[in-house]
């Protein structure tokens, strides 16, 4: 949040970004919150439960598509990093895959799980024929194969020919977290804590070369570089320390207690749920804007090019 919003006037309505990304700015930063927002608090006006589970499920929908994308955007990234590139085909490859294990990985959920409890409220699934899921276990065993396949074919130039930390966060993105976590549900805990690990990495990179880059670090001597930089991250780190808590748990809590819903219907901690609902959904769509090639902000802190 602090990345996408920071400077938020200049990237929707400025002139430094094309047309297109500043329309993707004005969708994910307003027009999404208060859409997603407005739905979760009808559910509580109107006293929906499943309503308000379906957003739920949706959530657990975009959380597969989020995997995937961050798994294949650290293949990316690293790839760039160290000057070993996919081709044009190898990319769709890869993404083919994503998606198809993705897709099973939600059907798979639904097909397994009627409906599934999340502080005190459930989120609905759907019937998922037999024929279903075997098209979506033959799509994804179909493009791992072809995977595979393709980082054979690189590797015969050498194995140091390929970026293998970033292939290595594909690969568990895909199979550890989506497929193999879902064998135990203390597994399923696990991986959000190691999803955010591994998007660390990635902000902890932007944010240090943005500080580095701001235009008074040309003024301060080279001396004090290091050290101003790590305090402006530092900064940066309790901020979001401190958003997250508000986010997740203070705020939450204490519209729980007072708030005036049907609590027959909805139980003690609905808000909480609408939090968790709304961070999560939302954030998929600020991700989907802040890491765009196209976006100059990410090639320049992320990627190092102009």
């Amino acid at each position: 949040y602090q990345i996408f919003y920071s400077g938020f006037r200049g990237k929707a309505f400025g002139q430094t970004f094309d047309p297109e990304l500043r329309r993707r700015y004005l969708f994910a930063g307003l027009v999404v919150p208060v859409v997603l927002l407005s739905y979760l608090l009808a559910t509580l006006a109107i006293g929906s439960a499943t309503a308000l589970g379906y957003a739920g499920n949706a959530m657990f929908l975009l959380v597969g598509w989020h995997y995937v994308k961050q798994g294949y955007g650290m293949a990316m990234l690293d790839a760039v990093l160290k000057r070993r590139f996919f081709t044009p085909n190898e990319k769709k490859i890869l993404l083919w895959n994503s998606y198809a294990c993705w897709l099973l990985s939600w059907l798979l959920a639904n097909r397994v799980m009627a409906q599934h409890d999340l502080w005190g409220l459930t989120y609905y699934s759907f019937a998922v024929p037999d024929w279903v899921i075997g098209l979506a276990m033959t799509a994804a065993a179909g493009t791992t194969v072809l995977c595979v396949a393709m980082v054979q074919g690189k590797a015969r130039g050498g194995l140091r020919g390929l970026p293998w930390n970033g292939l290595t966060a594909y690969a568990v993105s895909l199979y550890a977290w989506l497929i193999l976590a879902r064998i135990n549900p203390l597994l399923i805990l696990c991986v959000p804590a190691f999803h955010s690990l591994q998007y660390l990495v990635v902000v902890w990179r932007y944010q240090l070369n943005r500080t580095k880059a701001a235009p008074d670090a040309m003024t301060r001597p080279a001396r004090l570089l290091p050290s101003v930089a790590n305090l402006h991250l530092v900064l940066f780190l309790v901020l979001g320390i401190l958003l997250g808590w508000l986010g997740f748990w203070g705020l939450p809590a204490w519209l729980n207690g007072a708030a005036a819903y049907d609590r027959n219907i909805f139980g003690p901690t609905a808000f909480l749920f609408v939090f968790w609902i709304f961070i999560n959904i939302h954030h998929y769509f600020l991700d989907n804007v802040m890491w765009r090639r196209e976006n100059p902000e990410t090639r320049r802190f992320l990627f190092g090019t102009p």
